[in-house]
């Protein structure tokens, strides 16, 4: 095999062994990022069932029920406002 060759294929692996480890560095933040997510989650979770309990009447049980329906509700609320400032800056440009 000649030089040339065993050089390319050096570099070759080299450069294969840069992609993967861009890769992994773009999966591992990825990971954090969602880890980061769901302790934000985790946490709004826990605000609002105080928030709800507090009502005096309702149990940890009708919580766990309407949860799903508050989350979604707390998105559709985000998602609207976000909408409400992209068209806001979008009437200034």
């Amino acid at each position: 095999m000649s030089t040339g060759v065993v050089s390319r294929r050096i570099v070759s692996q080299e450069q294969q062994d840069r992609q993967r480890a861009v890769e992994l560095k773009i999966v591992e933040q990825a990971r954090a990022e969602s880890r980061k997510e769901a302790a934000a989650l985790e946490q709004m979770k826990q605000h609002m069932r105080e928030a709800f309990l507090s009502g005096g009447a309702a149990t940890v049980e009708d919580f766990e029920r309407c949860w799903p329906e508050l989350r979604n509700e707390m998105f559709r609320q985000q998602a609207h406002h976000g909408m409400l400032v992209y068209r806001a800056a979008a009437q200034e440009a």
